[in-house]
């Protein structure tokens, strides 16, 4: 028998402890003298194969070339099951395995006894001879023992390979885990940068608030102390005379009424707004014919239209079909366009007025001919407290337009400008017919 330092190894490895190995060493060294190899006899052969058989706390086989068994050492549990020595022994692997698990050991043993070098193969088999028949797993570790013989050792180990099992499903597990740990942080970085965003869109749009509020004062502030420091210089001249009762020319005190009616109309113009914003549009409804009102609205307004040196087309018919709208509020959104286009334009404006049934609505439209603006200013002219680029001409805190758009909203009908620098606007809204 030849023993290499590879067989060493590979028998400390199923030695049950020190002790085993010890004795399996003194059996094989047994067999050497001087430190070089030599042949044993063939009864010597057995007897030290049978001795460390015995030391093995695994089944071993002795098999040849071909598979015939040569000797066998079973383990505790094939004694408790009936497996016998002399049912191994002149048994060749085909008979006792499933084919294709016979043909991969006998190639196995080939590959071993061709090479000299251990060879190992794990196989899975139903263990029929034991009280339940389960699917065990089994490793086959095979070295040469003799001339075309190899010893195999067969251990079990299923255990080690449910271990492994539950040691990748554990591994693939915390792969899962991970992923969804990096998949929930790559979800929390968007959200947090959405968040982060938003924060930032609302600081910007509080930023512009806070400018529109600093504007809206100071227009409110302009607005109020411009004519009341008109009549202050007024009542101070007027106090400066030495006469008693003193005369106070018409034009003076006309000028005077005007300049409060323009601040009681802007005074009323912040409470109605705050009023839209916490109640909303108060309505009372009638059914009415828009031709009518218009022509009404038009000669009122004609003073007016005199004193800005502007003309007016009015081409809307008397025959259109009544709308149930609340005629104060609508009067009340006309006049504002009107006046909207004669505050923000040069003298000598034409408007023109036209009227017609859209579907189950009336679409008016207020159209002049004035310095028109981009639109930027047609997106924003209807927000609160916004004022035209082009008001030249007048000053005011913007709620006149904000106030058309509460109260056609209110009768469920839209409102909108169309204008271009230098082409004019057209103001256009519709109301439901009645």
């Amino acid at each position: 028998m030849i023993v290499s330092h590879n067989h060493w190894q590979e028998i400390r490895a199923f030695c049950r402890d020190d002790e085993a190995y010890r004795r399996m060493l003194e059996l094989l060294t047994g067999c050497l003298s001087d430190g070089s190899e030599r042949q044993l006899t063939a009864q010597q052969t057995r007897d030290h194969y049978t001795a460390i058989l015995h030391l093995m706390p695994d089944r071993v086989f002795r098999v040849n070339r071909n598979g015939d068994g040569l000797d066998f050492k079973g383990t505790q549990e094939d004694t408790e099951n009936g497996i016998r020595r002399e049912d191994v022994v002149g048994t060749n692997l085909r008979e006792c395995l499933p084919p294709d698990i016979a043909e991969a050991i006998l190639n196995a043993i080939a590959r071993t006894l061709e090479t000299g070098t251990l060879q190992t193969f794990e196989y899975q088999l139903t263990n029929t001879w034991g009280p339940n028949e389960e699917l065990r797993d089994y490793e086959v570790r095979l070295v040469v023992c003799g001339e075309d013989e190899v010893l195999a050792i067969e251990r079990d180990i299923t255990e080690r390979k449910h271990a492994e099992r539950k040691l990748e499903e554990s591994a693939t597990r915390q792969a899962e885990l991970y992923q969804q740990l990096q998949t929930l942080n790559a979800s929390l970085e968007r959200l947090v940068e959405e968040r982060t965003a938003q924060l930032q869109q609302k600081m910007v749009e509080l930023q512009e608030l806070s400018d529109l509020k600093d504007e809206f004062l100071h227009a409110v502030s302009h607005d109020l102390r411009t004519p009341m420091m008109g009549m202050r210089l007024v009542l101070q001249n007027l106090q400066k005379k030495v006469e008693d009762p003193i005369a106070v020319s018409h034009s003076v005190l006309e000028r005077m009424v005007q300049s409060l009616d323009r601040q009681l109309a802007m005074i009323r113009s912040l409470l109605d707004a705050q009023s839209s914003d916490v109640r909303g549009i108060s309505l009372t409804y009638e059914s009415l014919n828009l031709g009518e009102l218009v022509t009404a609205i038009v000669e009122d307004l004609a003073p007016l239209l005199s004193q800005n040196q502007a003309t007016l087309s009015n081409h809307i018919s008397s025959h259109l079909p009544p709308a149930l709208v609340d005629p104060a509020q609508i009067r009340r959104v006309l006049e504002n366009l009107l006046t909207n286009a004669l505050q923000h334009n040069p003298p000598g404006l034409h408007l023109t007025l036209t009227a017609q049934t859209d579907g189950d609505f009336i679409r008016f439209c207020v159209q002049d001919n004035g310095i028109g603006m981009a639109q930027e200013e047609c997106d924003s002219l209807f927000d609160r407290y916004v004022r035209g680029a082009r008001a030249r001409r007048a000053v005011g805190v913007g709620l006149g337009l904000y106030l058309c758009k509460q109260i056609i909203m209110a009768h469920g009908g839209e409102i909108g400008v169309t204008s271009a620098p230098g082409k004019g606007a057209t103001f256009w809204f519709t109301l439901p017919q009645g």
